[in-house]
């Protein structure tokens, strides 16, 4: 049996230690990692705070942990990775639907899909973890210290691909982005953008003088404390990472004719609120602008996470493990859920 950490998932604070069977040797195509790192972000606190999540099949618990650095100490027959390789997970695991069976289990249209560590399956806050080698990305060893930040960063290139991919519908040369929210994913996605090259802000209510602000200044992003509404917008891209509907409506009065915004942020208040659709619809008509949600990410975007990544050490050294402010060993999980105001990214160090 290993040790876990787990949740009853609609109970608020029912995190705990748990035993779950060892992680079995590899089949073919698959492999066995030992967990290394696993990186806690806004979706588990909502998962420990009891507001969503689903227990695998004859469970009454969910091991939670979706941010996962490992490395392979078995391999299975037909796979290419080698023990010692380290590898980032990914976390949806397909149903059968068409997007599913070509790759793209981010698309799922049956909603019938599971999540490791979220919905319907363990995740990898445990000591191994056995899964197919299609669902893990080697990460080079140069990487090692910031791995764990390989599955947060994919859904923000996700988002920001499918938003390109959106605009083939017309001529479009973005330069300039607006992410609303200074957490650790829109830490993330400024970062991305200013990599695509983009003139990036960022808005977030922290003061200007935060330890926040002062890691985005390192890479050219400028932060914003307040926000001006000027007639015709002034972006040609929005990242919304907060889940506040009110800044949902604010980055959309910010947005360029023609221009694109994705939504990402999760609101924990979930309690309906009236909102003007009218307004919103006719905006979006008369500029031609798309409205779009987004989540997860899948292989591909996995594998262009591993490329941008070594492209921030090389640009801005340091700049992604400034990020983290807490890491805790696996004994001591529970440090790192009591979240501090100056908390940008925190860990769980559960091997050497």
């Amino acid at each position: 049996m290993q040790q876990s950490v787990a949740i009853t998932p609609g109970r608020a604070n029912s995190t705990r230690f748990v035993e779950i069977p060892d992680a079995p040797a590899p089949g073919s195509g698959e492999v066995r990692v030992r967990v290394l790192d696993v990186g806690i972000d806004g979706t588990d606190m909502e998962l420990i705070a009891g507001h969503f999540g689903s227990p695998p099949p004859g469970s009454e618990f969910l091991v939670i942990g979706h941010e996962c650095l490992g490395v392979i100490e078995q391999t299975g027959a037909g796979v290419a990775l080698r023990p010692g390789d380290f590898v980032a997970a990914m976390v949806r695991r397909p149903d059968d639907c068409a997007n599913c069976r070509a790759g793209s289990s981010d698309l799922c249209t049956t909603m019938k899909y599971t999540e490791r560590g979220i919905t319907s399956a363990h995740g990898f806050l445990t000591s191994h973890y056995t899964d197919r080698a299609e669902f893990v990305v080697r990460i080079p060893p140069e990487l090692r210290s910031i791995g764990v930040m390989t599955e947060p960063w994919s859904v923000a290139a996700k988002a920001q691909r499918h938003a390109w991919e959106i605009q083939r519908r017309m001529i479009w040369s973005p330069t300039r982005a607006l992410v609303m929210g200074a957490g650790s994913l829109g830490l993330l996605a400024a970062f991305l953008l200013r990599l695509r090259g983009l003139e990036v802000s960022v808005f977030s209510r922290e003061p200007a003088d935060s330890s926040r602000a002062k890691l985005l200044e390192c890479a050219g992003v400028r932060y914003l404390t307040s926000l001006e509404s000027k007639p015709g917008g002034e972006y040609d891209f929005v990242f919304e990472a907060t889940g506040a509907p009110q800044l949902v409506i604010a980055g959309l009065e910010r947005l360029r004719a023609s221009g694109v915004m994705v939504v990402l942020g999760t609101g924990h208040d979930r309690e309906p609120r009236p909102l003007a659709l009218g307004p919103i619809a006719t905006r979006l008509m008369i500029n031609n602008q798309v409205l779009f949600g987004s989540v997860n990410s899948n292989r591909r975007d996995f594998e262009q996470t591993v490329v941008d990544l070594g492209e921030m050490e090389r640009r801005w050294p340091g700049l992604i493990g400034a990020m983290f402010t807490r890491r805790a060993p696996f004994a001591r999980f529970a440090d790192v859920l009591q979240r501090g105001e100056e908390d940008i990214k925190v860990a769980i160090e559960v091997g050497a």
